[in-house]
Parts: structure tokens; sequence; C-alpha cells
């Protein structure tokens, strides 16, 4: 019987030691995100388990966006615009300018922005591995979620917001060099540290 207790003992010592070591194995070091650059990448963005989204989406300074969805064909055409005044968003001939302070905070291409902004802003972020990449976890408008980095060049390659059920794959990530970051106005966002999986 004492036999018994001391070889489930040593079992569950060699199970904590093997998962404190994987804990430690995927903890990286902070690093800088290479995106407090305006640029434009690709998007597909998947929401709410039947919508799904594509286009472009680039970024002229904090907190000054434009998207565009060229897909589904009901939706081509769809063009966003934010500034620091509000969010213009037009479709063929309709058009409707949304004043700063009436911007819906949860809106999906808002959501996206700050995430990707709140980002920029920081000069070195904490991630962890993953099958995906490297994964650095914040939070904007209390909603949290989980951006995908690429391990060799620190460049997004997707961002996720869990609880919505929200997702988006970026590729064709591009810097552009025609537009002075200098110019436009910071955005305040929320952040909180990643936490590392066992």
């Amino acid at each position: 019987m004492q036999k018994n207790k001391l070889s489930l003992l040593l079992i569950v010592i060699s199970i904590i030691s093997l998962t404190a070591c994987n804990a430690i194995k995927n903890a990286v070091t902070a690093r800088t995100p290479q995106i407090n650059i305006p640029f434009s990448c690709d998007f597909c963005i998947t929401a709410y388990d039947d919508m799904e989204l594509k286009g472009t989406m680039t970024r002229l300074g904090t907190g000054m966006w434009e998207m565009n969805v060229t897909s589904p064909e009901s939706m081509s055409g769809l063009n966003i615009k934010r500034n620091d005044t509000g969010m213009d968003v037009s479709l063929g001939e309709l058009e409707i300018c949304i004043d700063q302070s009436k911007i819906n905070q949860g809106a999906f291409a808002e959501l996206i922005f700050k995430a990707i902004d709140s980002c920029a802003a920081l000069s070195e972020i904490t991630l962890e591995e993953s099958e995906n990449g490297l994964e650095y976890t914040g939070k904007v408008s209390e909603c949290p979620f989980i951006m995908t980095f690429s391990a060799d060049t620190m460049i997004p390659t997707g961002i996720s917001f869990p609880s919505i059920n929200l997702e988006v794959i970026i590729d064709n990530f591009s810097p552009s060099t025609n537009q002075d970051i200098s110019e436009t106005t910071p955005i305040v966002t929320e952040q909180t540290a990643a936490t590392v999986s066992t």
C-alpha cells in the first residue's frame, strides 16, 4: 500500500513538473509589434457563424482607417472611413456620417480598428506561443481580443474576439510610406496582460 502511494506521488510530481516546463517553454519574451505605421492588408472577417466579409483595410494612422468590402456580392462596394471626428459609411449612393460620440463601440469595424491601434501604441507586448503563431491578449471597449503575430516579422496575421464570435484573418500586409502617422490623433484604449497557457 505504501509503495502504491509513493508511485502515485511520483506520477503527480512528474505531471506537475512537465506542466511547469511546458508553461516556461511557451512563454515568449516581450517583443515590439511592427504595426505602428501606415499599412494596408487584405482581410477575411467571419462572424455570427454565417457571415463572411472579404476586402481590404488601410491604416492611415492612429484612429485613421479605411475599409473596403469586396465580398459577398451583396455588400461589395461597402466603404468605411474612420477618423478623429467620426465614421463615414457608404454603399453605392447611400452614405451615412456618424459623429464620434455616436459610434457604436461594439461595431465589428470599430473593434478591429481599436484592437490594432491599442497594440500599435505599445513599445513592447508580452506574447505566448500557439499553433497559429505568437498571441497577444488585450481588451478594447470591454471586449477581450487575441491578436496573432508572425513569429518572424511581428506583423499581425489575425484577430479574434471570442466573446462575440468574431474572427479576422489578415493577409498581404504591406507598409505604406506616403502617410504621416505623426499627424494623427491617438485613441485611448484598455490593455490586459497576456496569459500563458499550460
